[in-house]
């Protein structure tokens, strides 16, 4: 997940770092994250293309509350891309569903502070489901303990 501007470096970057990854790219009109990447395959969208999720204490997941947009119909399609895959992997000793091994990149995290804004709580709902999380910026934060706090929650 990455700043609009920097989306084709990444891709550029991405196939000449990592020519075996399949590069795909969500950046038309309307068109938002609605499932996991297949086995080598790198996702690279922007954060306005992160779907309509939301957390609830009592649900966890629940798609982002509002009508049925596209937005929403992607969180949908995540959710239970999600939960079945997780199925898949079973659960802990513990009792809770198991990460998916996958990658998570967040690029200019920074932009992940605020914990009401719903880009946030996409970011968190699909960082909960991975196994690895990767957080970068170069954007200094500022000294507000719930800023950090709100990004390396993620």
């Amino acid at each position: 997940v990455v700043p609009n501007v920097v989306k084709i470096n990444w891709a550029i970057e991405a196939k000449r770092w990592r020519p075996d990854l399949k590069v795909t790219m969500i950046d038309k009109p309307k068109e938002y994250l609605s499932r996991l990447p297949r086995p080598g395959e790198l996702i690279v969208l922007n954060y306005d293309r992160l779907p309509g999720l939301a957390q609830s204490k009592a649900t966890k997941w629940k798609p982002a509350p509002g009508g049925r947009g596209a937005k929403r119909e992607a969180g949908i399609k995540l959710l239970k891309a999600i939960q079945a895959e997780q199925q898949k992997l079973g659960n802990t000793e513990r009792g809770y569903p198991r990460r998916i091994p996958m990658f998570l990149i967040a690029d200019e995290a920074h932009k992940l502070k605020n914990r009401k804004a719903q880009r946030t709580q996409a970011f968190e709902v699909i960082a909960g489901a991975c196994s690895t999380v990767w957080l970068l910026t170069g954007t200094p934060l500022d000294n507000k303990p719930p800023d950090l706090f709100s990004i390396l929650s993620s």
